[in-house]
């Protein structure tokens, strides 16, 4: 299992993880246009990989009401959509979504980075700070990501963090282009 020095507030409180690089965080509604901004300036590199969203996705207003649900969120304990702040600039995402608690005790990760910050090992050490928080700040006890087959960066960062694949799932998810696609199932599961 991955380790990572981060840097974190009480569960109670909202996260923030430190790496050497990087700052995760939730930002509060009042950041919406810079995320925005973060999306703008990714759509096209993201277009293959990006799920449907709504047709609001790329308004302050849709921003302003989803950030607010992001912390909410956190504050139970449901999903942490931590952005990656370098300075000010956003960089990225990593999300722990679909929190199940009970006998799984299980997340999904989901991340996606920014054009010009890819090949810099940024997204292998800010998912090194979000395994950590998920193993020993909420003790989970699996985390789920799932990439396109084609998607070879994902597929070799998973790898590297210790992520096994577990199977294919056929048309699984339904992607920006309208079709619905094929992706590579992987776990990593905390070790004793």
């Amino acid at each position: 299992m991955p380790t990572a020095n981060h840097r974190r507030t009480p569960v109670s409180d909202l996260p923030s993880l430190r790496t050497q690089r990087l700052t995760l965080r939730l930002p509060d509604p009042g950041e919406a246009q810079a995320v925005l901004d973060y999306i703008h300036r990714n759509r096209d590199f993201h277009r293959d990989s990006d799920p449907m969203r709504p047709g609001t996705y790329t308004t302050v207003g849709f921003w302003e009401r989803q950030l607010t649900m992001n912390r909410e969120e956190a504050l139970v304990g449901r999903s942490f959509r931590f952005f990656l702040f370098q300075g000010t600039d956003i960089v990225g995402v990593a999300n722990l979504s679909f929190i199940r608690r009970g006998a799984m005790q299980a997340a999904s990760l989901g991340y996606a980075l920014d054009k010009d910050a890819e090949g810099k090992g940024l997204m292998a050490e800010a998912l090194q700070a979000v395994i950590a928080f998920a193993f020993d700040d909420l003790g989970l006890h699996r985390i789920e990501a799932d990439h396109l087959p084609e998607n070879e960066r994902s597929a070799k960062v998973l790898a590297r963090l210790g992520f096994r694949i577990e199977g294919y799932a056929e048309r699984f998810l339904l992607m920006r282009d309208g079709q619905w696609h094929d992706h590579v199932r992987t776990a990593l599961v905390r070790t004793p």
